[in-house]
């Protein structure tokens, strides 16, 4: 899940993206049962501005695009088999890769 800016005094919610997803799902089924927004937010713990703007979403765009997004992040610098190598070399020993010591820092890595 990726962090977003929140308006004053109100914190990212707690939870897996897991969790997170469930909650709004959640909340579509108490809507579509007929709780009006403040009701369903007071039933799950969340503002009821999130209750409304899930059941926009759900509405403009469908209930997947309330589904928990993968994390975007830096990608990797190294790749799997670069990956790979490092590891070998690693349980190989620092003298096993010709360094005069056995001792591993970072520089090194």
């Amino acid at each position: 899940m990726s962090y977003t800016l929140f308006p004053e005094g109100m914190m990212r919610p707690f939870g897996s993206p897991r969790q997170l997803e469930q909650r709004r799902f959640r909340a579509l089924v108490l809507l579509q049962q007929g709780y009006p927004p403040v009701e369903v937010a007071r039933r799950l713990g969340v503002d009821r501005r999130s209750v409304r703007r899930w059941k926009a979403i759900a509405r403009q765009r469908g209930r997947r695009a309330l589904a928990a997004q993968p994390a975007s992040g830096r990608p990797p610098k190294l790749g799997a088999h670069e990956r790979q190598k490092l590891e070998a070399d690693l349980l190989r020993g620092a003298r096993a890769c010709g360094f005069p010591t056995d001792l591993w820092t970072c520089p090194r890595v």
